[in-house]
């Protein structure tokens, strides 16, 4: 996963790792490589501490993504998120998981994090019998101007 962010230069875009802080008014999108097929949600807790599903837009919808594909989150061409606002430390709680992780076929495993120059990696381990189910709070330093 990547923070896909406009150039300093105005001139077309940079990946960052979800580590990376971003600014008040800041335009971005996620870009999503997964293993395997699964489905997303994305979660906002602000720095009021407010939590909802903020994209799909609507709390009951997924987004189906493909193993060994590229997705880019908002799905829209010109459609971003931008956070503003009250500054603080912003949450964005990524959702991911194979269709069959439910009760106890959800893996229980840790999730591990590397962050890298370019994004951040995901790994879960699964038994024989159970299917990964991601949910990782990444913080994310809203600052203003």
């Amino acid at each position: 996963m990547a923070l896909i962010a406009r150039a300093p230069d105005g001139q077309g875009y940079v990946f960052r790792p979800v580590s990376s802080g971003f600014r008040t008014g800041e335009r971005f999108k996620l870009r999503v490589v997964s293993t395997f097929a699964g489905e997303l949600t994305i979660e906002n807790i602000n720095p009021r501490g407010v939590r909802k599903q903020i994209y799909p837009g609507k709390a009951d919808y997924v987004v189906g993504m493909h193993g060994g594909r590229e997705t880019v989150i908002p799905l829209g061409k010109d459609e971003f998120f931008e956070f503003a606002g009250a500054t603080g430390r912003e949450q964005l709680v990524i959702n991911f998981a194979d269709p069959r992780a439910v009760g106890d076929a959800a893996s229980r495993y840790s999730v591990y994090r590397r962050d890298q120059k370019y994004g951040s990696n995901f790994l879960q381990q699964v038994s024989a019998s159970t299917y990964p189910r991601i949910s990782q709070a990444i913080e994310l330093v809203h600052s203003g101007n």
